[in-house]
């Protein structure tokens, strides 16, 4: 097949969910802007109700006694008009900003290190054993395969899964972390063509996306963790208060609902992206080893392990779109990864559908020592 093709049909993809993406953003602004008029509504409605008890009340004098903020929703307050709905989305955005730059910073400043160690990594400072060796001189030729500097490697030694995942901003700060599972069970071809894969993610900025849509995500999800702490107030359980306060109950309600949205929309384009990015990562594997067959051989591998490349570690499961797999099964909208029958169909067109057989509970012997 032509993978140049494939990296360009890609591209476009991608191009065309970061429309998706934005346009997910502005649904969920709208909906916020909405709720958060509900919010201010709900807040000020008893003083209205008190206005208009015992009394006859009509509806513009009801409208007066809600009193959203005359300076954004004028008055009488106007809730569909163009100017509330911009100064108030304004607001919002800002919010939404301030947490995205807060997390990706605090990602920033922390560096792929932080992720590496984060997920139970170690450094290879010297590689000491064949894998070992082997692992690090097929880093060097992908490097220069990439035209990208060495990134460092870290060795997952308590996971024993087949996996390995990549973390950066940059091709400079880039890491790379393989699981003991992978040097296991994995030859050099294998190997090479998972390095590959990773190399792929480095060049394409597959890392620095992810990131990106890491804050983004932390961005909208904000609002349904103030709508929680509004609950958790109005329920009552601090500073010794007395039941539910049930203006405070709606509020928090409302927040986390409109908060969900935007992280049900966000999800759903993020799992999408990263199903793509997955088809343009094998396809530059193919190009850099020049032989596609090797990461097919390592996906089989990885389809024929009992957990599909899960792993033991909590942290991992929050950067599962970082993984070369997942272990998920069946169709689902928020699989970050494509199904691996597909990746390996389209690297290996002929294939019948066989897995190979793992012995799992066998130590990889050390071949002779040849030069790696």
């Amino acid at each position: 097949m032509d993978f140049f093709q494939r990296q360009e049909e890609t591209r476009r993809q991608s191009r065309r969910f970061f429309l998706a993406f934005a346009a997910a953003v502005a649904l969920a602004i709208t909906v916020l802007y909405f709720t958060l008029t509900l919010c201010l509504i709900l807040l000020v409605y008893p003083n209205a109700i008190k206005t208009s008890r015992g009394q006859s009340v009509g509806l513009d004098q009801l409208r007066q006694a809600i009193a959203l903020p005359p300076s954004i929703y004028g008055y009488p307050p106007r809730v569909l008009a163009v100017r509330p709905f911009l100064i108030v989305s304004l607001g919002l955005l800002a919010v939404v900003g301030a947490a995205c730059f807060y997390k990706i910073r605090a990602i920033k400043n922390g560096g792929s290190f932080y992720i590496a160690v984060m997920l139970g990594g170690r450094l290879l400072e010297k590689a000491e054993t064949f894998q070992e060796k082997q692992l690090v001189n097929v880093a060097e030729e992908m490097a220069v395969a990439a035209g990208l500097p060495r990134p460092e490697i870290f060795i997952l030694d308590q996971e024993t899964a087949i996996n390995a995942v990549t973390a950066g901003l940059t091709p400079e700060d880039a890491v790379i972390a393989v699981t003991a599972g992978a040097l296991e069970h994995l030859d050099r071809e294998e190997l090479q063509g998972v390095v590959a894969h990773e190399f792929g993610h480095i060049l394409s900025g597959d890392c620095a996306l992810n990131l990106t849509m890491a804050g983004w995500l932390y961005g909208l999800l904000i609002f349904h963790i103030l709508g929680r702490g509004i609950l958790h107030l109005a329920s009552g359980r601090r500073g010794g208060g007395k039941g539910w306060h049930p203006a405070f109950m709606a509020v928090g309600l409302l927040l986390m609902a409109g908060g969900w949205l935007g992280k049900f929309c966000a999800e759903l384009i993020q799992a999408a992206l990263s199903r793509t990015r997955e088809y343009l990562a094998d396809a530059f594997a193919a190009q850099f080893t020049r032989h596609p067959a090797g990461l097919a051989r390592a996906l089989k591998k990885i389809a024929a392990f009992p957990r599909r490349g899960a792993l033991f570690s909590g942290q991992a499961q929050a950067l599962r779109s970082f993984f070369i797999a997942t272990p998920s099964r069946g169709f689902s909208p928020f699989r970050t990864h494509p199904p691996l029958k597909e990746r390996i169909l389209a690297l290996e067109p002929g294939w019948d559908g066989s897995l190979p057989t793992l012995a799992l509970n066998k130590k990889s012997a050390a071949p002779p020592t040849a030069p790696a």
